[in-house]
């Protein structure tokens, strides 16, 4: 039987979710920490509401994007993309005027091994010459701050699908580097359905994804 070098096709999507945590104001807990005797104190806040209108970048360096799929029937394994792009902007409590776009570079796949890596990137799987980026860009949010419901067109291996994506706010904090929010989502995909479905006898078809975003007030 043909050795299958593991593949991971979806994702992204994802992104976008993971936004608009800002709805009506709700009841709030705060402490202040630091960390090291060189930082500076940080107010964190699980406020539910009241984070500033405006647009917020999404911190790459700070954020994650993990997939995981079935490998040979047997087990799940994981892997992840280096690099994360995007912003998150909306008006206040307003969640109908909160709107995502991320974008994530295929060719950031890394599933701790150079020759899988290689062949993910390749024509079996995600073909990241032809197609190099996996986007999403949100439509609608709606729901409350801890159950969002993201909805927006996944564009990925050529392939454009509408998808909704659970999402939550995870914390807001007022630091030395800028006013930060965070988000998280988990969800899954049909990488058949997105034109990627070599390799059925080895690899699942659901791929889970969680997606944890740190973004920044422009």
């Amino acid at each position: 039987m043909k050795t299958v070098l593991f593949s991971t096709a979806l994702l992204v999507p994802v992104v976008g979710l993971s936004l608009a945590a800002i709805s009506a104001p709700a009841k709030s807990s705060s402490l202040t920490t630091s960390v090291g005797p060189n930082s500076a104190a940080v107010e964190v806040t699980t406020q539910e509401g009241g984070l500033a209108a405006g647009t917020y970048a999404i911190d790459g360096v700070h954020s994650s994007t993990v997939f995981r799929i079935l490998h040979n029937r047997v087990a799940n394994f994981y892997g992840r993309f280096n690099q994360i792009e995007g912003s998150l902007t909306w008006g206040g409590e307003d969640l109908s005027q909160a709107k995502v776009s991320v974008t994530i570079p295929m060719e950031s796949v890394d599933t701790n091994d150079t020759k899988r890596d290689d062949h993910l990137r390749g024509p079996d799987f995600f073909n990241s010459r032809r197609f190099p980026k996996m986007t999403f860009v949100s439509s609608k949010v709606e729901g409350t701050p801890k159950a969002l419901k993201v909805t927006g067109t996944l564009s990925l291996h050529g392939v454009e699908k509408e998808i909704t994506v659970p999402a939550s706010f995870t914390g807001f904090a007022e630091t030395k580097f800028g006013d930060r929010a965070g988000f998280e989502a988990k969800f899954s995909i049909d990488r058949t359905e997105f034109g990627i479905d070599a390799y059925p006898d080895n690899l699942g078809a659901t791929v889970e994804i969680t997606l944890a975003l740190e973004t920044v007030k422009k």
